[in-house]
């Protein structure tokens, strides 16, 4: 009879991959019931039902988080578990009741750490496909408790799960929310966009979550937020079209960190960002990988607004020394104290047209080049005292 390796081996059964291997396959042969060279459904409802109760006694046996849990962990869609696909599960769960025994905690569900009613709630277990649970069973029972941070990055949550944290109506004091990776969309966002109860929100977290211009566009229209002051939407399909919608809010005038790093704006989005006139007192802007070239960086120099703006990250974006000397004609950036400039096409040429075109930026004092053409470093760094010119 196969017997689950007991809690204390957990952590030594990770470490090993031979001996995580020879577990999996034992336990895969046990029930792998037709013998077909694959763990079926109802293959994995029976190890459900007899390894459920080591993570979780209290919960007992949930047949539609286990089809839930068994489409997670089927990657390829074919209905059925190779011995990899299982594999991937094994260690899933071994993980888990590992970081069970280290905690001290006995359940799955619920294991939060609340320092205080007002402090964070974020899970106490790794990021596994499990917690979709701990989600879904905090926002089905009474919560009284004001929380003021909701940590839930990489925990395979998608639009259901955002869409159940939007109905919250009782976190007022609520200040941060991180879903970054995610894969909530554009309806989790629309409804995200639609709670007006959190008013104290300043941090909101939602890089790499399938987001496109439709979801950017009910974002924009969130009235609620009005002291918003740092938002993240890194790595989502939004465009030059999800730009335009985003400029058109006229809330968030407390914003002062953007993440808009691989949303794919191009020279265009670049130019509809640089006409925003709320962001008064933005102060971090991340634009790297957006393929914005000579043209959106001259664009993105003639804004006026940012005038407290102290970084600015254009890293791969197929700027060359024309387009540094458009950016470096700004009049605007006083405060700037920090360009990135990796991954371009600058040049010992681009940096004398920075040098040539720019009196304004007098508070700089870090220019990241990067992978830069530059025939001389030690010579651009005596061109540019008073910069720390980084070559890697």
């Amino acid at each position: 009879m196969v017997e689950i390796i007991e809690e204390t081996k957990y952590t030594n059964l990770l470490n090993d991959p031979a001996k995580l291997k020879e577990s999996t396959e034992e336990i895969f042969t046990k029930y792998e019931k037709n013998k077909s060279g694959f763990i079926e459904e109802q293959d994995f409802k029976n190890i459900f039902i007899d390894f459920g109760p080591k993570i979780d006694p209290s919960r007992g046996f949930r047949e539609e988080e286990c089809s839930e849990l068994f489409a997670d962990m089927d990657k390829d869609g074919d209905k059925k578990l190779s011995l990899a696909e299982f594999m991937e599960f094994m260690r899933m769960a071994y993980k888990i009741l590992d970081s069970i025994e280290k905690t001290g905690f006995s359940t799955v569900s619920l294991t939060l750490d609340i320092k205080d009613e007002r402090d964070t709630l974020i899970s106490r277990i790794p990021n596994y496909h499990l917690i979709k649970w701990e989600v879904r069973e905090l926002l089905e029972r009474p919560n009284p408790l004001n929380i003021g941070k909701i940590a839930f990055s990489s925990k395979s949550l998608g639009e259901k799960e955002a869409t159940g944290l939007s109905h919250n109506t009782n976190w007022f004091y609520l200040k941060e929310i991180d879903l970054g990776s995610n894969s909530i969309g554009d309806e989790g966002v629309i409804a995200l966009s639609k709670n007006d109860v959190w008013r104290n929100l300043k941090k909101l977290d939602l890089s790499n979550n399938l987001i496109g211009a439709k979801g950017v566009s009910a974002l924009s229209n969130n009235t609620a937020w009005k002291i918003l002051s740092e938002l993240n939407l890194n790595r989502n399909s939004i465009g030059a079209e999800g730009v335009a919608a985003l400029s058109t809010n006229v809330t968030w005038k407390g914003l002062q960190t953007l993440g808009l790093s691989s949303i794919s704006i191009g020279a265009e989005g670049a130019r509809i960002l640089s006409k925003n006139t709320t962001w008064e007192i933005l102060q971090a802007l991340d634009l790297s990988n957006n393929w914005i070239g000579d043209d959106g960086a001259a664009e993105l120099g003639k804004n006026e607004t940012w005038n407290f703006l102290v970084s600015l990250d254009l890293c791969s974006n197929s700027i060359s020394e024309k387009g540094i000397k458009e950016l470096a004609s700004n009049k605007t950036w006083e405060k700037l104290r920090e360009v990135l400039l990796s991954g371009n096409t600058i040049g010992n040429k681009g940096i004398a047209e920075l040098l040539a075109s720019n009196k304004t930026w007098t508070s700089l004092a870090k220019l990241l080049l990067g992978s830069q053409p530059i025939k001389d470093t030690a010579a651009a760094k005596k061109e540019l005292p008073v910069y720390n010119v980084l070559s890697s």
